[in-house]
């Protein structure tokens, strides 16, 4: 399919687009409420879609087939993230509950809750083994994606954080806060490894 992009709708289609040309290439049917979000693996193959039906659905870019259906969230699903290395897939809800999904046999692998909001933004950590999650909140989480423990929490004390990343060499994680006042970007602190 080349280079592409992909769309979510609140029409419940999700659409691949040529970066060369801006040309639609496919629309990818299935999702009975609008999609919220898309999210590619890491080698651009699979592409997950995030729902209001509860659902996140995995396709398969090339052919644009249909390889797993998560319908097993708690809520509408707002946000997707997949792990460095494409195994796993992560989708935040609107109640707070961030699901972890094993992609080689589309089973989950944990349910992680305790999140003050409703998931915004999720992480993966370059070596794949945290994820952060904040919740439009002054909190983040910070998980260990192999057993599903809670490493830590980190607190701006004020400030809702609407964006998370790591640095590329996994040293760093960085939040944004925006508001009607100000822009704020902040580096934080990780635990040992």
């Amino acid at each position: 399919i080349g280079l592409a992009c992909a769309s979510a709708s609140d029409d419940l289609r999700v659409r691949l687009w040529s970066m060369a040309d801006g040309a639609q290439l496919r629309t990818l049917l299935g999702h009975s409420d609008w999609v919220r979000a898309v999210a590619f693996s890491p080698d651009g193959s699979l592409l997950a879609s995030a729902s209001d039906d509860r659902s996140v659905r995995v396709w398969q870019v090339e052919q644009g087939s249909l390889v797993y259906n998560l319908s097993e969230h708690s809520d509408w699903v707002q946000t997707v993230a997949f792990s460095p290395d494409g195994q796993l897939l992560a989708a935040g809800t609107h109640d707070g509950t961030v699901r972890v999904w094993r992609l080689a046999d589309g089973t989950p692998l944990h349910t992680l809750t305790g999140h003050d909001g409703p998931v915004q933004s999720m992480v993966f950590h370059p070596a794949g083994d945290w994820l952060a999650v904040s919740a439009g909140t002054p909190r983040i989480w910070l998980w260990q994606v192999s057993d599903g423990q809670l490493l830590t929490e980190m607190n701006t004390g004020s400030i809702a954080i609407d964006r998370l990343l790591f640095a590329p060499d996994g040293q760093s994680l960085f939040s944004t806060s925006i508001t009607i006042d100000s822009e704020q970007m902040r580096s934080w602190p990780l635990p040992a490894r």
